[in-house]
C-alpha cells in the first residue's frame, strides 16, 4: 500500500525521486541531478557561467540524442535486426566522432572542471562504449578515448 501523503505529492510514484526541504517532489534522475547541480552552483557541476550553464545543456541533450541511437541499436541486437543495427551503430559513431572532436585539446566537455555535462554524455556513452565500440573506433577517436578513459578512472565515478 502506496504512502497516501506521497502518493498526494508524487502521483507517478516513479524512482528514483526526492523530497526538497519545502515538501516538494522531484522525480526522473536527469531532473534530480539538475536540480541538485543548481542548488550548488559553488560546486561547478553547471558551469561557471551562464553560457556554460547552456553548454551543459547543450550537451545533455545530445547525449538524449545519442541515447536515442543506443537504445535503437540494442534492440536490434535483441530483435536480430542486422540493417537496424548497422543504421544505429553508424550514426552513434558519427556522434562520438563529432564528439572527438570537440574534446580534441580539452579535459572535460565544458570549462576546466567536471559538469553535469560529462557525467551525463559518460553515463549514456557508456553502453556502447563497452559493448560495441571496437578498439580500432576507440584509436581512431584519441581525444574522446582519453577523456572517457579519464572519466572511468576517476575516484570519484563508478562506473557501470
Amino acid at each position: 500500500m502506496a504512502d497516501k501523503d506521497l502518493e498526494k505529492k508524487h502521483p507517478s510514484l516513479s524512482f528514483p525521486y526526492i523530497e526538497t526541504a519545502n515538501n516538494q517532489i522531484i522525480f526522473e534522475d536527469l531532473a534530480i541531478a539538475q536540480h541538485l547541480a543548481r542548488q550548488n552552483m559553488p560546486s561547478g557541476l553547471y558551469g561557471g557561467s551562464m553560457f556554460q550553464e547552456a553548454q551543459v545543456d547543450q550537451w545533455i541533450a545530445w547525449a538524449l540524442d545519442l541515447r536515442d541511437y543506443t537504445v535503437r541499436a540494442n534492440a536490434a541486437i535483441f530483435e536480430g535486426s542486422a540493417g537496424g543495427f548497422k543504421d544505429d551503430s553508424k550514426a552513434i559513431k558519427d556522434l562520438l566522432r563529432n564528439l572527438d572532436r570537440h574534446l580534441k585539446g580539452k579535459q572535460f566537455l565544458v570549462g576546466n572542471q567536471i559538469t553535469l555535462a560529462d557525467i551525463f554524455v559518460a553515463h549514456i556513452i557508456n553502453i556502447p562504449m563497452s559493448l560495441y565500440i571496437d578498439p580500432g573506433f576507440r584509436k581512431s577517436t584519441p581525444s574522446l578515448e582519453a577523456w572517457y578513459s579519464a572519466y572511468i578512472k576517476n575516484a570519484n565515478v563508478i562506473a557501470g
